[in-house]
């Protein structure tokens, strides 16, 4: 792939994280600015991920049909869209919040594009490479993970109106989805190529005319396909319990206050960009995926077993920061080398490896579940009300039993690895095996073929041939009829003898 490319997926991934990151701080201020309420706050906000859940399939399909360019115009077209509804949400009135309901789910829409990278890179990336690029991605997205917030710091002093339109510290955040999702069609246009076509593979819209349903689901019921998407809701899940139990459950416990808060975030992305190095040297020194994948869900597992035992009313400040730390720590282990073993196990299909695209919009889709639903679980079945906890004389913990889903998810994800992996090697030392007899068979076969047919090998197991012996007289009378008749007769014993006989 040309790096050209690469920064182009870079850039939008970037760019799709720096979309999220510069709302969400403000958000709730700008609904309630306009008359909204807490409870459309969090409608807005589930309507995000739902509406990129839902146009993942459709994008990651128009890839596999019709190539990569269309589907980010597309996508990134529509995110201008919302960026320009979000800024002129006031505008509106009375209706300023369903315009700005409206102007995010153009944003989820926009946000699907995050499926398209993958797959890019499913398609043109080597399997070696996968998890080293796959991880390169990744970084881009911390890494706007960690701009979007900065950028808050700038428009907070922004207060002024162009053309009529107030533009203030609130809504000045559509201006800058306008401006960065623009570059990032700009990169798409003048950077990315298309993946080269494979001229040996059959059509793919005769493909899918001529695939059932049916087969097609048959094909994805498999454990090495299954289980990569099972291991993504779980991570994503899971780390949803970290974002949505936090704040909450730490200015109870400890009294924390946005300022404490900010700055584990920050720790957190440090965190996890600083494993993403690591998951990238491994990679590059030909460590094992399912390895990797191992290390991230023992790290997780005992991590958010921790988060739940260890979250307790008036504790210390480590008893939060630790857990935290270690769970952070698994995500890295987990993202990368989960889509890279999902693309190999889909390009081993005969059935879906020419649907790439659409298997990767599948995965995100799951990624996209966890983000809308485990907020909810989390607010309702986990989190413990202050006064309950503060009545238990016993534990006093800040989450209820329903938080240990994420470790039993995990270890359910530790567990299916574990047993693909030892399934991988026994599979590869029986072919080792199995080649490793069949060249010493052709190495004995050539062997005995160069052997002289009067010295043949003792261990050889072919039949010998003894030697016929004439006396000289009758040799040279024999010879001689035959050639008379016009027949060549070749000699029936070693030529050795026959001088030693003369």
């Amino acid at each position: 792939m040309f790096p050209k490319s690469l920064f182009a997926l870079s850039f939008v991934g970037l760019v799709d994280s720096i979309s999220y990151m510069v709302v969400a701080p403000s958000i709730i201020f700008f609904i309630l600015e306009n008359g909204g309420t807490k409870e459309q706050y969090g409608l807005i906000m589930s309507a995000f991920s739902f509406s990129s859940f839902c146009a993942k399939p459709f994008v990651g399909r128009l890839s596999d049909v019709y190539g990569f360019r269309l589907p980010y115009k597309l996508s990134l077209g529509i995110s201008c869209l919302g960026g320009f509804l979000y800024l002129t949400a006031a505008a509106f009135g009375e209706h300023a919040v369903t315009v700005v309901l409206i102007s995010r789910l153009l944003g989820g829409v926009g946000a699907a594009s995050s499926a398209l990278g993958f797959a890019y890179l499913a398609k043109v990336i080597p399997h070696d490479k996968q998890t080293q690029t796959n991880t390169v991605l990744s970084m881009t997205r911390i890494l706007g993970m960690t701009t979007g917030p900065a950028l808050n710091m700038f428009l907070a002093n922004v207060d002024t109106v162009w053309f009529g339109l107030p533009i203030n510290s609130l809504n000045s955040a559509g201006l800058v989805l306008i401006i960065t999702n623009t570059l990032a069609l700009c990169s798409i246009f003048f950077l990315l190529d298309e993946p080269e076509v494979d001229l040996s593979a059959p059509d793919e819209n005769e493909t899918s005319s001529s695939l059932s349903p049916c087969a097609f689901l048959c094909a994805a019921i498999k454990l090495d396909i299954i289980l990569p998407i099972f291991a993504i809701f779980a991570f994503n899940a899971s780390y949803q319990l970290i974002e949505t139990g936090l704040a909450p459950a730490a200015s109870h416990a400890l009294r924390w206050t946005p300022v404490e808060l900010s700055f584990v975030m920050g720790g957190m992305s440090v965190v996890v960009f600083m494993m993403m190095v690591v998951v990238y040297s491994l990679s590059s020194r030909k460590v094992k995926d399912d390895a990797i994948l191992l290390v991230g869900c023992v790290l997780s597992t005992i991590g958010y077993y921790l988060i739940w035992d260890l979250w307790r009313w008036q504790s210390s400040f480590w008893h939060f920061l630790v857990p935290i730390f270690l769970s952070t720590a698994g995500y890295p282990f987990l993202a990368s080398p989960t889509r890279s073993l999902f693309t190999k196990a889909v390009d081993q299909s005969e059935i879906l490896k020419n649907h790439q695209g659409s298997m990767q919009a599948v995965l995100s889709m799951f990624a996209s579940v966890a983000g809308f639903v485990t907020p909810g679980v989390v607010a309702v079945y986990i989190l413990q009300p202050p006064d309950a906890v503060e009545l238990d004389s016993h534990h006093q913990r800040e989450l209820s039993p329903v938080a240990l889903f994420s470790p039993i998810m995990m270890l359910i994800v530790l567990v299916g690895n574990t047993l693909l992996f030892a399934t991988k090697n026994k599979k590869e030392s029986i072919a080792t095996n199995a080649n490793s007899e069949l060249m010493n068979e052709s190495t004995e076969l050539l062997v005995e073929s160069q052997q002289s047919p009067a010295t043949p090998s003792s261990s050889s197991s072919l039949p010998r041939r003894m030697p016929r012996r004439f006396s000289s007289k009758v040799q040279v009378h024999r010879r001689n009829s035959t050639c008379m008749m016009g027949m060549v007769q070749d000699s029936m014993y070693d030529e050795n003898e026959h001088m030693t006989q003369s």
